[in-house]
């Protein structure tokens, strides 16, 4: 018997745009990064690892988008194919409704995000500080950092290689506009 779906958290608020498009924000980077810090300081995320698999989150962003909202993939992302999936659901979507595609790229340092690991509490599948480190390791060696000059078909690619010490609304809104 398959597994059920979590229930599912209150969804993402949208995002604040001019325009009447949906944004899919996808951050990539590694554990450690950032990535679910700026999404939660930035708007009322529902956190991929509370959600379990890609489908679950695939199958969550897909509803979240065609209703209205706007959504970012708070997940690690880290080589081209898994990020071409997020471009495949915006190119589904808009034979139907407008989407613009970010790819944020969180570029932080191996020892950043080591140092950042270490402190880290109450994270829902990284439990320990030495779990953590394995799978930084373990992804660190697996990661394929975007590059600038060829976005891999997002709309917009930024990289944010300093980060403001507390994430706010308008940092993400900043980094989206076009």
């Amino acid at each position: 018997m398959a597994a059920e779906a979590p229930a599912a958290p209150a969804p993402p608020s949208a995002l604040v745009h001019s325009d009447d498009r949906r944004h899919l924000v996808v951050l990539c980077g590694l554990v450690g990064s950032g990535k679910s810090t700026l999404a939660q300081a930035a708007v009322a995320a529902w956190p991929g690892d509370e959600l379990g698999s890609r489908k679950h989150v695939e199958a969550r962003a897909r509803a979240e988008l065609e209703a209205g909202h706007s959504v970012i993939i708070d997940r690690t992302n880290i080589d081209e194919r898994q990020r071409a999936d997020w471009l495949l659901l915006a190119r589904d979507l808009r034979a139907s409704m407008p989407v613009t595609t970010t790819l944020l790229v969180l570029d932080v340092p191996v020892p950043v995000c080591r140092a950042r690991l270490a402190r880290r509490q109450d994270h829902p599948t990284l439990t320990t500080p030495e779990k953590a480190f394995r799978v930084l390791a373990m992804f660190d060696r697996s990661y394929v950092r975007p590059s600038v000059a060829r976005p891999e078909g997002f709309d917009r690619m930024v990289v944010l290689s300093s980060m403001p010490a507390l994430w706010t609304p308008a940092h993400l809104q900043e980094a989206t506009s076009a």
